[in-house]
């Protein structure tokens, strides 16, 4: 009986174990090879159309199936694993909690996770799919959500399929957006990851929110400084139109 870990073996005997359970033992290597040689890498494999895997010379309808099978296995078992974790404590432990939902994952999405004030699970979910600089709906659904969810704070987290986990100039705006919006209701975004492969970058461990709510306060502090300077305006003219009239 084959073991069952994988360590110390190369992704083509990874894959023709796997196989072994749907097409027998004697042609695995031969199939797993021309997989790898078609498509590249063992991930690439996983994440190709059913009907292309099933195109291989040697596969059949029903193991091309078995591997999209085992592709999405592996998705759920890590959702699930980190569903019990009722709480985030720090940086990490909210990137263990959101990478599962980047996996694979071709195109833009946003996600988002909402705390109570002691760190505890509200809301875990996708909010937005296709590019976060989609601000104006991202921007009232997440408010909606933290109002219906009565959140304390927040972490928002959108992928880069390019592999930059960098911020773009689009993602810092939109973060802007949302840390004046969210603190318009008394919700703290805490951190913004932007996800790339197995790398991400957290803009709270980068200052980058940190530099974002400076800039916020600042602008809150002008508004309001702008805002008295009207009323103050207009109290003295309506002051001044009054004693002419007497």
């Amino acid at each position: 009986m084959q073991g069952y870990s994988f360590e110390g073996k190369n992704s083509e005997a990874v894959l023709a174990e796997l196989l072994s359970y749907v097409i027998g033992e004697t042609k695995t290597s031969r199939v797993a090879k021309s997989l790898l040689n078609r498509l590249g890498s063992f991930s690439n494999v996983l994440e190709a159309p059913a009907q292309e895997i099933a195109a291989i010379k040697g596969m059949t309808p029903e193991a091309a199936e078995f591997l999209k099978k085992l592709k999405y296995t592996t998705e759920y078992y890590l959702e699930d694993k980190v569903s019990g974790m009722q709480r985030v404590y720090d940086t990490e432990s909210a990137v263990e909690i959101l990478r599962p939902k980047f996996i694979d994952k071709n195109r833009e999405i946003v996600a988002l996770l909402l705390l109570d004030g002691r760190g505890r699970i509200l809301y875990n979910g996708i909010v937005n799919e296709g590019s976060v600089s989609e601000v104006p709906i991202y921007i009232r659904r997440l408010v909606e959500l933290c109002l219906r969810y009565d959140t304390y704070t927040a972490i928002i987290a959108h992928n880069h399929p390019s592999g930059n986990p960098l911020p773009s100039r689009n993602d810092i705006n939109a973060t802007r957006d949302l840390e004046f919006a969210l603190n318009g209701i008394d919700v703290e975004l805490t951190d913004h990851l932007i996800f790339a492969g197995m790398d991400y970058t957290s803009m709270k461990s980068s200052e980058w929110l940190d530099q974002i709510k400076e800039e916020v306060e600042q602008y809150k502090n002008a508004l309001k400084k702008e805002t008295m300077e009207q009323e103050e305006a207009l109290f003295a003219n309506r002051k001044r139109v009054k004693k002419e009239r007497q």
